[in-house]
């Protein structure tokens, strides 16, 4: 499948490309609220509540899971909200969870929540809600009460404690 192919799919199941350029885009934002810098050790500055998670052996299915709870957290919390899909170095997008049309194995998603080679967000408009992947050290940061708690349920033996 080629880029324009994928683009047409993303769009049609209700993720929006955001346009280069574009003024207070979801990255800025990003950058703005969470402090996004790959010059510090800790990459991001989270919420007070914030948990890690390592997902440095994921098992078979680790991705649907991931999906299924980001998705109908998404669509518990915010459902009509602007909310953001990150690809650091890959692209953004911007998403109405209501509008959504994902199917029975939660695709398509324009990028992965399984940080496995980009650093990778997803979050509310505000950010006070999301996950932060961070492929350097395999964690999954999780952010916003109702975040915080569905992912500990899902991923509760994968907690960092360190």
């Amino acid at each position: 499948m080629n880029a324009l192919q994928d683009e047409t799919i993303l769009a049609a199941a209700g993720w929006r490309s955001v346009e280069m350029g574009t003024p207070a885009s979801p990255y800025e934002q990003f950058v703005a609220r969470l402090g996004f810098s790959l010059q510090r050790e800790l990459l991001i500055d989270p919420p007070a509540g914030a948990v890690g998670f390592d997902l440095s052996s994921p098992s078979a299915g680790t991705e649907f899971g991931l999906r299924r709870a980001l998705y109908e957290l998404f669509l518990e919390s915010h459902a009509a909200d602007t909310c953001y899909a990150i690809d650091v170095n890959h692209g953004e997008w911007t998403f109405v969870p209501r509008e959504l049309k994902i199917t029975s194995h939660f695709e398509p998603f324009p990028v992965s929540v399984t940080p496995w080679a980009e650093y990778v967000v997803f979050g509310s408009s505000d950010f006070s809600h999301g996950v932060f992947c961070n492929p350097s050290k395999s964690h999954l940061v999780v952010f916003g009460d109702s975040f915080v708690k569905r992912f500990s349920s899902v991923l509760h033996d994968r907690l960092v404690t360190d």
